[in-house]
């Protein structure tokens, strides 16, 4: 007998700690719930006009502090007849007035001189001897990593309010004032109806708020009215909280050289507080001279202010080499 009382108490206090444990299982779940809710802005916070969301993302790009002049790395990495390339150039960026220099020398090029590769000439109409390879396999990457892509402008004058922003965005982009659509939260997320303006050089939609890496951003698209070539932002995602662009795609890149007609995909990065380009990527297939190449990826690497303790020597490409630059703005 008392054998049996003494396994049902023991019973009865198993029971009592099971049912303890779910308790503070479903209490920690609640919690994390909770927090992870109010953590999350609500669809109400989220704007719904893209002309205002653009003008606030040109205003987080003027507001950002670069060093008066910087040294950093540009990467070109691509597949040229079949064999894979990575060329790397020394790149400097005067910020304060708005002057790139890159060494036209990449490292690709030191480690493979140009002498023994085969030379041209030309007899009449006939061509004698190997063509020689490019010595740049895309052409001198003259660009810099605080490039906004037409976003911003270079410097703004002085430091513009929300309300002038969006009052020139409406202005330059002829918008008639488009009615917003509610929010609709699927899965978490507030996904927005479609939502347009007619501008004059863009039909700006807010395609909806998504998860970019992690981060609540704006999808926006933008189609050209009138001179494409000019016109060439596609797409962009803006942080919800910070403005900041984290990626765009442009349609065509530099003022020309291979990849000036091919779409490209443009992701941004946080260096030492200040917003640069991370890498700009292309699937394209492209011809560079009698080169084929099979896609190219651009990278800004090792991005730091100059030290100060040189002084640096301008570099002065040959005038048969092309230049990669970028349109002005």
């Amino acid at each position: 007998m008392a054998e049996t009382i003494g396994a049902r108490t023991a019973l009865y206090h198993r029971m009592i700690r099971l049912i303890a444990g779910l308790i503070a299982v479903f209490a920690v779940g609640a919690n994390a719930a909770a927090q992870s809710q109010s953590q999350s802005p609500s669809p109400a916070s989220f704007m719904r006009d893209p002309y205002a969301i653009f003008a606030r993302a040109r205003q987080a790009w003027e507001a950002q502090a670069y060093p008066d002049r910087m040294d950093y790395d540009v990467v070109v990495q691509t597949v040229r007849d079949g064999t894979p390339i990575t060329e790397r150039y020394g790149g400097y960026y005067d910020a304060a007035h708005n002057v790139i220099d890159v060494d036209p020398v990449s490292d690709y090029e030191r480690a493979h001189p140009a002498s023994g590769r085969g030379v041209k000439f030309t007899l009449v109409f006939i061509q004698v001897g190997k063509l020689e390879v490019p010595v740049d396999v895309m052409g001198v990457p003259e660009l810099a990593p605080a490039y906004s892509f037409g976003i911003a402008h270079y410097v703004a004058p002085r430091a513009s309010t929300s309300s002038e922003l969006v009052h020139h965005i409406r202005d330059v982009y002829n918008d008639p004032s488009a009615q917003p659509t509610p929010l609709v939260v699927t899965n978490g997320i507030p996904v927005i109806t479609r939502e347009e303006a007619t501008a004059r050089s863009y039909t700006i939609t807010l395609a909806g708020v998504e998860l970019l890496d992690g981060k609540s951003v704006y999808h926006l698209k933008l189609v050209p009215v009138r001179d494409p070539r000019r016109f060439r932002l596609r797409e962009i995602w803006v942080d919800t909280n910070t403005f900041l662009t984290w990626r765009l795609v442009n349609d065509g890149n530099f003022s020309n050289g291979p990849g000036s007609t091919s779409t490209w995909t443009v992701d941004f990065a946080t260096v030492n507080g200040a917003q640069y380009i991370e890498q700009e990527h292309t699937d394209a297939k492209m011809k560079f001279e009698h080169t084929n190449l099979d896609g190219a990826t651009i990278r800004f690497e090792s991005i730091a202010p100059e030290d100060g303790y040189h002084l640096h020597a301008m570099f002065y490409p040959r005038p048969d080499l092309t230049v990669l630059r970028e349109p002005g703005g």
